[in-house]
């Protein structure tokens, strides 16, 4: 069982002395398999406006919730997976901007509007491999490799969000300085 809490440091009084303790405001179950979440991982801690982002387990699939800090009640639910990430979500290449959460698993990339659950982004990068999201002012970077079946060397390639459509334009290829795929042998 998957159990939740927010917790809050508070002073309890005894006839003899002072104690601090900790006593949980709430606590949540999110897990209806009585068993440790283990069909999704959501790295980093994701908050919007004094709520948190975490993952829920259910028998056969996992979702994205969004879990209020003051109550623990549930404001909204996401599964807008693609089939793939739906029975295990691996969530680890995070950027938010705002309300919006951008976050990708090896070629499938998403936007989450995190004010109502609702799905900004969704897309397929085909033999592209997302390794990390950043960005700055309203641009948004997505960076990682892709294979070539030729060779079979992974070529880094760098995507930017074009502001008018929404779309992931190739921004460059990073170019290649390595012999092998080894990094300490360079040409």
């Amino acid at each position: 069982m998957l159990t939740i809490s927010c917790n809050k440091d508070q002073v309890l009084s005894s006839s003899n002395e002072d104690l601090t303790g900790v006593l949980p405001i709430w606590a949540k179950i999110l897990s209806s398999t009585n068993d440790e979440l283990n069909f999704g991982v959501l790295r980093g801690d994701i908050q919007y406006q004094g709520s948190v982002l975490l993952p829920k387990q259910y028998a056969e699939y996992t979702s994205l919730v969004m879990i209020s800090s003051e109550d623990g009640e549930e404001l909204w639910e996401w599964n807008d997976f693609y089939p793939l990430e739906r029975q295990g979500a691996f969530i680890s290449n995070t950027f938010q901007v705002d309300n919006i959460l951008y976050f990708g698993m090896s070629e499938r990339f998403y936007g989450l509007d995190l004010s109502n659950g609702q799905t900004t982004q969704k897309l397929t990068l085909p033999g592209f491999y997302i390794r990390s999201i950043s960005g700055f002012d309203n641009t948004l970077l997505v960076s990682g490799y892709e294979e070539n079946t030729s060779s079979g060397q992974r070529i880094p390639v760098v995507y930017r969000m074009n502001d008018e459509t929404g779309e992931l334009e190739k921004l460059f290829n990073v170019p290649q300085t390595y012999e092998s795929t080894d990094r300490f042998n360079r040409v």
